[in-house]
């Protein structure tokens, strides 16, 4: 039915399975630390502070995990209060009406979202994440590196066929 996705599917899909997921538990691990730390170091940050909001702390550590496995960069979320990375995944999660039609459209309506030019993200959001994308593909070309992430895999997809529009 959809054979632009079925081609991106096949390419995008070695790039997690159960082999390569295994290989991103050092990089987990390594966030668990310094969140480890972080929270360890909060009483001499913050002697007045003694609560911490669990929601936003997992939200930080998260953001940090996706920001260092699927982007393959440091976004420091736990060290920034104001990191630029936890702003733009605040925006991907805001909800409201108008949120709730697109989210609905994208889901029950597919067909009708080019016609109504609705976005999965907010367009500042989208426009980060495609210049974050592009600066690593750009770097990791250049330099060669290799980490079996996403990131990986859009390069070895523009490489070997250009056609798919990636």
């Amino acid at each position: 039915k959809e054979p632009l996705w079925k081609d991106l599917r096949s390419h995008l899909s070695p790039s997690v399975t159960s082999f390569k997921l295994k290989r991103m538990l050092p990089l987990i691990d390594q966030i668990g630390q310094d969140m480890l730390s972080y929270v360890e170091t909060l009483p001499e940050k913050r002697p007045q502070v003694r609560e911490i909001e669990l929601k936003e702390l997992c939200a930080q550590f998260t953001t940090d995990v996706i920001a260092s496995t699927f982007f393959g960069i440091r976004s420091c979320c736990l060290s920034q209060e104001e990191s630029e990375f936890r702003y733009y995944g605040r925006k991907i999660f805001e909800y409201g009406a108008r949120r709730g039609v697109t989210m609905a459209s994208f889901f029950f309506m597919p067909e009708l979202v080019p016609y109504l030019k609705f976005k999965l993200f907010p367009r500042d959001t989208e426009q980060f994440l495609r210049v974050i994308i592009q600066r690593e593909m750009e770097r990791r070309e250049a330099s060669g590196e290799k980490r079996g992430d996403f990131i990986d895999s859009l390069i070895s997809l523009k490489s070997n066929d250009a056609t798919i529009g990636v």
